[in-house]
């Protein structure tokens, strides 16, 4: 059994403790943000760019593959960065919410 935050949303974020604390949460979201950015960027920099001038001098047999490999790890990090943020947005809400006015 792993550890983690279960609250009221029904979202489980696993192995992250953030001691009910917002700024925190707010850091974490920012820091995803980040790396959205950085992903984004590189697969702009992937299209935009000659595939000779990219791929490695072993794979120039499979540029193809190569690059398909390298888009399809970066999409699939993008999908969990906008996952889990997602979910950090929905505990920090909920933080909110919790905060006695």
């Amino acid at each position: 059994m792993s550890w983690g935050i279960d609250f009221i949303a029904d979202v489980y974020l696993d192995r992250q403790d953030y001691n009910k604390n917002p700024y925190m949460v707010r850091d974490a979201i920012q820091s995803c943000e980040d790396e959205i950015n950085s992903i984004e960027s590189s697969i702009k920099m992937l299209c935009s760019a000659t595939p000779k001038d990219i791929v490695p001098e072993e794979e120039k047999d499979n540029v193809l593959n190569w690059l398909q490999i390298i888009i399809e790890d970066n999409l699939s990090s993008l999908q969990e960065l906008y996952v889990k943020k997602y979910k950090l947005s929905l505990y920090l809400e909920h933080l909110e919410d919790e905060k006695p006015e």
